[in-house]
């Protein structure tokens, strides 16, 4: 009962999410930079999650086979309301966005899936809330496209 329960809300904030996902147009000339952007300034009551290795509020993944996982820390001692997953491909092309909450007993929600048509050095964020009401103690994302396509991830936490 508690699994389903648990997919079905997944499910749920799934398709609300979907609709929040959307892109944050970056002035550019004709030519695309040669660096990314940098990260947004922080909303306020706002924090950049740190990606569990290196300890970056972004980080850069290159396609290799499949998809990659990139999981950052909820830090404890705070309680946020919801959380800014942000997307910068370094291509243009189709990536394949899943976002999950993981929280400390095991179980996890999927709370965002959809394949976007981006374009190089375009941010895509969405805002998102966890299913359940729960806080993670991690945000997963989850992030396919063709073989050698770049992107950087990074995900924001606000109170």
């Amino acid at each position: 009962m508690k699994t389903s329960h648990l997919v079905l809300c997944g499910i749920v904030a799934a398709g609300v999410s979907a609709a929040f996902f959307t892109a944050i147009s970056h002035a550019q000339t004709p030519a695309a930079p040669a660096t990314p952007p940098p990260l947004p300034p922080l909303q306020k009551s706002c924090v950049f999650l740190k990606e569990v290795t290196t300890g970056q509020p972004q980080v850069r993944k290159v396609v290799r086979v499949g998809n990659e996982n990139t999981d950052f820390a909820v830090p404890t001692g705070v309680r946020f309301k919801s959380y800014v997953a942000m997307l910068l491909p370094e291509n243009t092309a189709n990536y394949d966005a899943r976002l999950f909450f993981k929280y400390n007993d095991g179980s996890s929600a999927e709370v965002f899936r959809k394949t976007i048509a981006a374009q190089r050095f375009q941010r895509y964020s969405g805002n998102f809330r966890s299913p359940s009401g729960r806080q993670p103690f991690q945000i997963n994302f989850n992030v396919s496209s063709a073989r050698n396509n770049a992107y950087h991830v990074a995900v924001m936490a606000c109170q």
